[in-house]
């Protein structure tokens, strides 16, 4: 089977997540008759679970076969929203929605660390840019028919979908080959749960990073985005609002809509090109401050024919430097690379949490554009910290290769 095709496939599973996180809220809501607490309990539910897993998932990636760990995920959550479908309750809702997040994190670390296995280390970039461009169009798609679906056929039919979707994914994953990451030879003694033996591989990740100066700080910036992110998370609902209340909804949607095309873009403007992969770290930090004066830009002004094309740079922006990144952590040994992943996912986490946190309590002593200038001007100012720190390192020791 052609393996391009199964990250189309894998795109149908991200439209169907899209689709399945706005019914799902959408559920709750009528099911609490709009209990702000129980909305935010969801949303915060997922987080915690990805939370919960991201560090032992990326253990898990590195000791066993990582494509039976996608396996057990992508079924696991095709059975877990049919769960939903019989029982819509509020309860059930924050169960499912905790178990989809954890699980969730065991499936993208393991996945993400096998894409050099299963797609070759050389096309690491190109492939990526074809993740990042399918994601994009899953989420302009879901955003916008997962209304039109739930008005036509119901919330049962959109969870049926994504059901449908996990279950697709892990068909085809289990009718693909290629050269596997098997279980480690200690992987059968480690399995006995002993949390000496977790530990330990936790140890080894943190001396292969303290190591690798420069991706280490890359993790810190990435730390302060996805922190950062919670600002415009909550801003352009706001934006949208101000701009005309009575169409709130078609204005969001065209915001992230054009952030889509943007990502789609970029997708086709970085696969194949030497100079992104000869400069990883140059494009990852480039295109994170490009980002952030774009956010700063876009949610300070009213003007929509200033807004729309700024939006479609960020979109730009912001699929580059996801990109860029995927692809530094994929050069890491593969005998940790699982873990590389599970510190990224534990920092994700970590940084839309506390964002989540922080934002809401500025915004009580500040203005939304003045917000979001604290948020963004904080990861302009670590991608400052973090070239005058490679600047520092590289005139004392040349880098080896561009995941050092």
């Amino acid at each position: 089977m052609n393996r391009t095709f199964y990250l189309y496939v894998n795109a149908f599973s991200h439209l169907g997540t899209m689709m399945d996180m706005i019914v799902v809220n959408s559920l709750i809501i009528a099911l609490t008759g709009g209990d702000t607490l129980w909305l935010s309990a969801c949303l915060g539910i997922r987080v915690l679970g990805g939370l919960l897993s991201s560090l032992y998932s990326g253990v898990l990636a590195d000791r066993f076969d990582r494509k039976k760990i996608m396996l057990f995920a992508d079924f696991a959550r095709a059975a877990l929203i049919l769960v939903i479908i019989f029982f819509p309750t509020p309860v059930m809702i924050l169960i499912i929605s905790f178990l989809i997040g954890f699980l969730a994190s065991f499936f993208q670390v393991a996945f993400n660390a096998e894409v050099p296995q299963i797609f070759g280390e050389d096309k690491v970039l190109e492939v990526n840019a074809l993740i990042m461009r399918l994601s994009s169009i899953a989420m302009v798609i879901g955003f916008f028919s997962s209304g039109i679906v739930t008005e036509l056929f119901g919330f049962s039919t959109v969870l049926a979908i994504d059901a449908l979707s996990f279950a697709l994914s892990g068909v085809v994953l289990l009718m693909m080959k290629w050269e596997r990451t098997g279980p480690r030879p200690q992987a059968a003694a480690a399995a006995q749960g002993k949390l000496a033996s977790i530990l330990e591989d936790l140890r080894e990740v943190k001396r292969y990073l303290w190591l690798k100066p420069l991706l280490l700080t890359c993790f810190g910036v990435y730390l302060v985005q996805t922190a950062g992110a919670s600002g415009h998370n909550v801003g352009i609902p706001l934006l949208a609002a101000a701009l005309d209340p009575a169409a709130q909804a078609k204005i969001y949607g065209f915001i992230w809509g054009t952030w889509g095309i943007g990502s789609v873009t970029a997708s086709f403007l970085i696969a194949k090109r030497d100079v992104v992969k000869k400069h990883l770290f140059g494009f990852y930090y480039g295109s994170a401050v490009l980002a952030g004066l774009g956010f700063i830009t876009f949610l300070s002004s009213d003007n929509p024919w200033l807004i729309f094309p700024v939006v479609f740079v960020v979109g730009v922006s912001e699929a580059v430097c996801g990109t860029t990144f995927s692809v530094l952590m994929q050069q890491s040994d593969n005998r940790v690379r699982g873990r590389v992943f599970g510190v990224s996912a534990l920092l994700n986490r970590l940084g839309f949490a506390s964002g989540f946190l922080l934002v809401p309590l500025l915004m009580k002593v500040l203005t939304m554009p003045q917000t979001i200038w604290v948020c963004q001007g904080a990861v302009i100012a670590a991608v400052l910290w973090a070239v005058w720190r490679t600047a520092a390192y590289t005139s004392k020791k040349p880098p080896k290769n561009t995941a050092a």
